[in-house]
């Protein structure tokens, strides 16, 4: 069953320069109970598509320009700030990548996970508090009796990002965004929090859209994966076609830029050049001037992004049909 449904989505934002269009003809599905990856470089438009899903995106500068935003059938591109309040922290959360910026300072964890609780659900105090523990060691936070009236500095950073986890599933919502939620700690505490998300997803039943530069945190959590550059979606697959037939140019980098055991390579694979700015994209193909497979055609407009097999999609002019499963091409 469909949950959300991104449609052709354009972005807007007015700089002093003019305006720019980080996010361009987006489209993407995510069914009830999935785990969707979105990954690519910084800049590729992932965290402002999942800003925008949430109309988090400063309004007096940034609007959607085209498309439609399908929650449920009902499309929040059109809702209003009122409307939003309702949304957010209730059937859609979102855990930000630095839980310190995050969490409020001036409050105690207790206040942030009752708040929403007392909003949205209407529980009394009381019954907060009681929902807030039961959170905390749901997340395995140790001591959640003594948790409550901590404040967020007296905290480790995994145990703030399990607290800003706990905090968005206080509603059970029916989709959760996490947005590089492990980038800012250490490899053992990463491992625990994304198989905490994992966990809770599948005893929950709720849909995730996990948003990372890190094709190794897809592999292990997600059922789907879309691959962004420069503000648009040039691939997306089931997560063992993206890691076995990988098709498009920029897919294939990103898999090459993954370190592995069985390599005697002293360097690292890097893709040359950088991403290009929204206020100069060059036409058709983005991904042209690092693209070593270029030819004339990938200078062409308004390239398509195609289907080459079942739900394994292509934005590339080189791209053809995939004929057999698990042959690289």
């Amino acid at each position: 069953m469909e949950l959300l449904r991104v449609d052709n989505l354009e972005v807007q934002i007015q700089t002093e320069r003019g305006v720019i269009t980080p996010v361009a003809n987006v489209s993407f599905s995510v069914n009830a109970g999935e785990t969707i990856g979105i990954v690519g470089e910084s800049g590729s438009g992932k965290s402002v598509t999942a800003l925008t899903i949430l109309q988090l995106m400063d309004r007096s500068i940034s609007r959607v320009s085209k498309g439609q935003i399908l929650f449920q059938g009902n499309d929040l591109s059109k809702y209003t700030e009122k409307d939003m309040r309702k949304i957010r922290g209730d059937r859609i959360s979102m855990i930000f990548q630095e839980p310190m910026t995050s969490l409020n300072p001036v409050f105690t964890i207790g206040y942030q996970i009752m708040e929403p609780l007392i909003e949205h659900q209407k529980l009394s105090k009381k019954q907060a508090e009681q929902k807030a523990i039961a959170l905390l060691k749901e997340v395995r936070i140790p001591e959640p009796e003594k948790r409550l009236v901590q404040y967020p500095h007296q905290l480790s950073g995994g145990m703030r990002q399990r607290i800003m986890i706990a905090v968005s599933l206080a509603c059970s919502p029916a989709l959760l965004i996490a947005d590089e939620p492990t980038t800012a700690l250490d490899v053992t505490v990463q491992a625990q929090i994304l198989e905490l998300i994992k966990e809770l997803s599948k005893t929950n039943g709720m849909s995730v859209m996990l948003i990372t530069h890190d094709l190794g945190v897809v592999a292990e959590v997600c059922d789907k994966v879309i691959v962004m550059y420069a503000g648009q979606i040039v691939e997306s697959a089931y997560v063992n076609e993206i890691f076995n037939t990988p098709q498009h140019p920029y897919t294939r980098a990103l898999l090459k830029c993954i370190p592995t055991l069985d390599t005697d390579d002293e360097e690292l694979f890097v893709i040359e050049g950088n991403v290009p700015s929204p206020k100069n994209m060059p036409k058709g193909c983005r991904f042209q001037d690092r693209c070593p497979h270029k030819t004339r055609e990938c200078e062409m407009e308004n390239i398509e992004l195609k289907e080459i097999a079942p739900n394994h999609y292509v934005r590339c002019v080189h791209s053809q049909p995939l004929q057999l499963r698990g042959a690289n091409q």
